[in-house]
């Protein structure tokens, strides 16, 4: 049972939800590992298996600059995701009215190179102060696409 954790960041957030994640799907006894895309060779091998991609929105609904390299270099490389299973976690304010927009673009892009994209999109909003109601959020979100992930 094998997870891999993808995550595109500037600040440092996305690799910190990433790290909480990682630690629920170890929790629920699931092998984790997490890469930042930034480390992963060009051109990509392939992408196989359960995938999760994390990434910050910056603007009102953009992908932030990392995660739009990475994205376009597996647009580029013609990468056929169709033996991946992906769930994505997107992360932005909820002041901007395209909130998490990121998630849904890194959806769309994915899905286009045949990745099965597992429903819904979390979207964490970096301005609840809530840490614990913020973790059982992944709790709860991680125990949904874990249900629908390859074992």
């Amino acid at each position: 049972m094998n997870i891999s954790i993808l995550y595109a960041t500037l600040t440092g957030y996305s690799e910190s939800v990433a790290m909480d994640l990682s630690g629920i799907l170890k929790d629920m006894g699931w092998e984790v590992t997490m890469t930042d895309v930034t480390q992963l060779a060009k051109p990509h091998a392939p992408l196989e298996g359960n995938i999760i991609f994390g990434c910050s929105t910056y603007g009102d609904g953009d992908l932030n600059d990392i995660a739009e390299e990475f994205i376009e270099s597996l647009r580029s490389a013609k990468l056929d995701l169709s033996h991946a299973n992906m769930a994505i976690f997107a992360l932005g304010e909820s002041i901007y009215p395209d909130f998490c927009g990121a998630g849904q673009l890194a959806k769309e892009a994915f899905e286009s190179l045949n990745a099965q994209v597992i429903e819904p999109i979390m979207s964490i909003d970096t301005l609840e102060l809530d840490q614990e109601k913020k973790k059982q959020d992944l709790l709860s979100w991680a125990t949904h696409i874990t249900t629908a992930f390859d074992v």
